[in-house]
């Protein structure tokens, strides 16, 4: 009798255990990975600058990104744990994406009502390479990871609120999606995913009007409406159209049929891991709308991928695949129950079609996202290298320095965090100078120290007391 219940305990857990090990599998290099970018602007802020009321009421009030949850108090409670370690910020990313699969896991199960499929659907979706930016840059885990986490968490405990009936599950969403929008601005999709869940849980027992359905989804666009004010007051259009505009002085976005076209082309080719890849789900989706007995749920699923990728399918730039971590789990379902109709249809053993469907997804995934790490390495070891090469030489700056950096183009400033990177390093006390992109020499410094960035090195000339400008 125990070694049944032991058994069953074991199968239980068994799809968990595989859907971790085939992250682990496709992922781990990321793991490796050093700061980038936008990681040390965002630690430096959180080592010196941390501060609740700036976070959470001057950022809403000024044209800033408002993401207090994940770049605020995130970096700051990772600083405190790993200090400037990235090994232990790629962890908490990497976790945070483990928790996002099983939540994927267990709102297939409740949507689908079967576990194969539930595992079918994680398989997909942690097997997509678009994933890979989430878990090898820090910033991208920590917003778009957790940004993801709060809207799933919401989607699950909605999903139980209608199958149970019970308002605390319901208030336990609510308060999931208020810390989806302060994690990350595409979660003000999360109505409409609301909506769509409502309908794809349908059944004889669950049967909910439209009139119940808006009223439920209602909250969620209530809480929401401070956030779409203030991104409206932010809009900047330009004078050449009025369909064009930018948000935040970044991001541009022109709204026509063709940027339309051409951003869809590019999202559903970064969906899939290979062009045969694209053949084959595509024709499991086709044969789950055509044929499939859940042709709602199907329907459903799809527009749940296209509701994802609303936020950003008019950009005109920034492109990347972690913008895709709602979209896939719409994407998931859908193939997953082109999966189910196939074994259904052809009277095919389910375990085979499931088992040799999941291995080359997984096989597909590890070729790309080593493809795709090969391309990015030498960014990464270019930023390594920079800092190798001061923290070898420089152990600290007085206060009061200047370091003066000569041909530091705008890609490697982008890459190296700009000035905060080596401010994180060496104290808020010092000051940089990148010739050619600082406008003015910072005045006051006591001493010199004069840098070449030639070749992707950095290089040390000369040190002086005084500002003698030119090299």
């Amino acid at each position: 009798m125990l070694n049944k219940k032991i058994l069953r305990a074991l199968f239980n857990i068994l799809p968990y255990i595989i859907i971790i090990l085939t992250a682990i599998i496709i992922f781990y290099p990321c793991l490796e990975s050093f700061f980038l970018i936008d990681d040390f602007p965002h630690i430096y802020n959180a080592k010196y600058h941390f501060d609740l009321f700036t976070i959470f009421v001057s950022n809403f009030l000024s044209s800033s990104f408002y993401r207090p949850l994940t770049v605020g108090i995130l970096f700051y409670i990772v600083h405190f744990l790993f200090k400037l370690n990235p090994l232990g910020y790629h962890i908490i990313s990497f976790l945070i994406f483990l928790m996002n699969i099983i939540l994927v896991h267990e709102i297939v199960k409740k949507i689908l009502h079967i576990r194969s499929a539930a595992f079918t659907a994680a398989l997909f979706y942690v097997s997509r390479e678009a994933h890979f930016y989430n878990n090898y840059w820090i910033s991208a885990g920590f917003q778009h990871g957790v940004m993801t986490f709060f809207v799933l968490s919401t989607i699950f405990f909605y999903i139980v609120f209608i199958q149970r009936e019970k308002k605390l599950y319901y208030i336990a969403s609510f308060v999931c999606g208020m810390l989806a929008l302060i994690s990350h601005v595409q979660a003000l999709i999360l109505p409409l995913l609301v909506f769509l869940v409502s309908f794809m849980c349908q059944n004889h027992k669950n049967q909910l009007s439209l009139q119940k359905v808006l009223y439920k989804t209602l909250p969620f666009c209530l809480i929401e409406l401070p956030f779409i004010l203030r991104l409206l007051y932010l809009v900047e259009f330009h004078s050449s159209s009025k369909l064009m505009f930018s948000l935040y002085k970044f991001y541009k976005f022109d709204f026509s049929i063709n940027r339309l076209f051409i951003n869809m082309a590019w999202y559903i080719n970064e969906t899939f891991n290979s062009s045969l890849e694209l053949v084959l789900c595509s024709t499991l989706i086709l044969f789950t709308l055509f044929f499939s007995n859940a042709k709602r749920k199907a329907f459903c699923s799809l527009i749940w991928f296209l509701v994802g990728t609303m936020t950003f399918i008019f950009s005109m730039e920034h492109f990347f695949g972690y913008f895709l971590s709602l979209s896939l789990v719409g994407l998931s379902i859908s193939v997953t129950l082109g999966v189910i109709s196939l074994y259904e249809k052809i009277k095919v053993s389910k375990n085979i079609v499931i088992i040799s469907l999941c291995a080359f997804l997984t096989i597909n995934s590890y070729i790309e996202c080593r493809s795709t790490l090969r391309q990015v390495i030498d960014r990464e070891r270019e930023v390594r290298s920079f800092y190798s090469y001061l923290g070898e030489n420089f152990s600290s700056f007085p206060p009061k320095s200047l370091l003066y950096i000569k041909n530091c183009g705008m890609d490697t400033l982008w890459l190296i965090g700009h000035k905060y990177g080596i401010k994180l390093y060496y104290g808020d006390a010092i000051e940089i100078f990148f010739l050619g992109v600082t406008k003015k020499i910072p005045a006051g410094c006591k001493e010199i120290y004069y840098f070449n960035y030639h070749g992707k090195k950095l290089k040390f000339l000369r040190k002086t007391i005084e500002k003698d400008g030119d090299l």
